[in-house]
């Protein structure tokens, strides 16, 4: 009886996956193919041509080109019209237009070979000959045979204006030709930027979807787990002294105690590599569920001989996502919603480019709701909102035993919210975003002090070749968030006395890049970054500061370019200069010159 209960609340709520009692409308156009023939990769580049202005990924691509065996009746029903559906069934006369995808019956029997020795259907050293015997007769897919499949469609639609054919190998031999069909038949207008992009990226979008569909990770559950990542060697050659080899991003005074020390360094390292797991999960309530971890090695150093190349693995980001049509809920550590860009760098992976030099950032414990608002077929709003550890820039006192930091023992988690507006132009998001971020920090005998920062990002396509992005903060007592130059609170007595006051020490900074891309695998970038913590206040404060150095000001600018020889392996070289001034002390300056090879998997 409960049973039966649940069943029918579902039904009434759209909770139940349609399959063949799909309703279908006048205006549906369906994506078919048999099994195997290369769905899942045009089902991408479809989604691309059609929703321009959204991102597309295997969270998201049910969302824009739906299975109703995957995807709940309500999702379908909320869907804009005319909707793009994907099936794997032979001819049905109820589609009222289909794109038909065809492939070579051997490259078919191959992929589904392959297919089901990693979901256990078959055991591993199953003899091909057999297999494909068991595929001419239909009886390694619930669909039928290829043969079947092929024949109810050509010889029922052939010629139809109802109906486009597409062939796999026509797809990846010229698929800008081809999309161009899909346009027009889509009814979609074939602009040449949006149709040359997608052209641009459907090598790697390939390799994505082969990586999904044919990695050897097993997960402990039947969902699917994808290791992906990169191995980056970064050679580098420093001029100056820096505050740390190979990633610098303060150029600190020489140092001539206890003993005269070089001011020049050539070294390398593989510690930015980075490995990243996500596994997709089944649907709760309407939503995609997904989840990520993604690490590097840039921990620490083994304490042992030539430890310094030993870099200690890391956590970076771990997030659990629920994504329904225009919704998603993020837990878990991730980057700063509220400053979401970063300068473009293969020298710094381990932070990111330009970090206390103008680009605010931090991997943050946090949940966040966002919510996309659709204006038109090329513009939307997203609005993001959410809590966050108030983490405040300061060092663990026990490399085992966790203590509070300084906004943790405020109480009261810090929060932050950001809102967005996307346009599409020369085939690429023009967007500008506000941001706004609140965290109390506790220093102990009720010496509280109020961070705070505000931010502002754009992304601006000047052109097919050229893009301009920049961020900007104004704020207080940001350190943890990597802003004024790690440095958070002003103090005018001893750190113990009880009658010593607290105040949040101002900053504000910002960077800017330009991009220039003649090629989809080749591009140049510069940018230039600056951090100012204000040092009216710092000098006031000056006699009883708890930071080693005083710093006033960091400027860096960098140049670099990045070769993408072909969609897994990129080289790069940059230079960075850094500049840091001391309160009342001058100036510091150093060189970094960077030489990357990075092998993507």
């Amino acid at each position: 009886m409960i049973a039966r209960l649940i069943a029918g609340s579902k039904r009434i709520f759209g909770m139940y996956r349609p399959r063949r009692d799909l309703h279908i409308w006048p205006d549906d156009v369906f994506l078919v193919s048999f099994p195997k023939s290369g769905n899942t990769w045009t089902r991408f580049l479809i989604a691309n041509l059609a929703y321009p202005n959204d991102q597309v990924d295997f969270a998201s691509i049910h969302r824009f080109v739906p299975d109703p065996y995957v995807t709940w009746k309500r999702d379908f029903d909320r869907m804009p019209r005319p909707r793009i559906i994907k099936s794997h069934e032979c001819f049905e006369p109820r589609y009222p237009r289909a794109m038909y995808i065809v492939r070579d019956p051997r490259d078919v029997v191959i992929s589904q070979y392959h297919y089901h020795r990693k979901c256990k259907k078959i055991e591993d050293g199953y003899p091909m000959e057999k297999f494909v015997t068991r595929f001419l007769a239909g009886d390694t897919c619930p669909h039928g045979s290829w043969g079947e499949s092929v024949t109810t469609w050509l010889t029922s639609r052939h010629n139809d204006p109802r109906f486009l054919l597409l062939r796999y190998e026509d797809l990846v031999a010229d698929p800008r030709r081809e999309l161009a069909r899909v346009a027009t038949f889509l009814n979609i207008p074939p602009d040449a930027d949006r149709i040359a992009t997608l052209e641009e990226n459907q090598e790697t979008l390939n390799d994505r979807i082969n990586e999904q569909s044919q990695t050897k990770v097993e997960s402990g559950s039947k969902y699917r787990l994808r290791l992906s990542g990169m191995v980056l060697l970064n050679l580098y050659d420093n001029r100056g002294s820096v505050d740390n080899q190979d990633f610098p991003q303060i150029a600190a005074p020489a140092r001539i105690e206890p003993f005269h020390v070089s001011s020049s360094a050539f070294g390398g390292t593989l510690r930015q590599s980075q490995i990243k797991l996500q596994t997709f999960g089944p649907d709760i309530a309407g939503a995609r569920t997904s989840a990520d971890l993604e690490f590097d090695f840039a921990g620490g150093f083994a304490n042992t001989w030539n430890g310094a190349a030993l870099g200690l693995v890391r956590l970076r980001t771990g997030t659990i996502r629920l994504d329904w049509a225009n919704t998603s809920i993020i837990a878990g550590q991730d980057r700063l919603f509220f400053a979401p860009l970063a300068p473009t760098s293969l020298a710094t992976l381990a932070t990111p480019a330009l970090s206390y030099a103008g680009d605010l950032w931090g991997w943050t414990p946090q949940v966040r709701v966002e919510h996309h608002f659709r204006l038109s077929d090329v513009s939307n709003v997203v609005l993001q909102a959410g809590i966050l550890d108030s983490l405040s820039g300061d060092m663990p006192e026990s490399g085992i035993y966790r203590t509070p930091s300084w906004g943790e023992q405020s109480g009261q988690p810090a929060y932050a919210t950001r809102i967005s507006w996307n346009h599409r132009v020369f085939g690429r998001n023009f967007t500008m975003g506000v941001g706004g971020y609140y965290g109390r920090q506790d220093w102990g005998l009720n010496r509280t002090v109020d961070g705070w920062a505000g931010t502002a990002d754009v992304t601006l396509p000047l052109g097919k070749l050229f893009e301009f992005t920049g961020a900007f903060y104004r704020g207080r007592a940001v350190a943890g968030l990597g802003g004024g130059i790690g440095q958070s609170v002003l103090l005018n007595g001893s750190f113990i006395a009880p009658a010593t006051a607290f105040r949040a020490l101002d900053s504000m900074g910002g960077w800017a890049q330009l991009k220039i891309k003649p090629r989809a695998n080749f591009e140049i970038n510069a940018a230039l970054g600056l951090d100012n913590p204000f040092a009216g206040e710092l000098r006031q404060y000056a006699s009883r500061t708890i930071y080693p150095n005083i710093y006033v000001r960091n400027l860096s600018p960098l140049i670099n370019f990045i070769y993408q020889i072909r969609s897994d392996i990129l080289f790069s070289t940059e230079y960075r200069h850094l500049q840091t001034s001391v309160l009342d002390g001058g100036s510091n300056s150093a060189n970094h010159v960077n030489l990357s090879l990075g092998y993507i998997f």
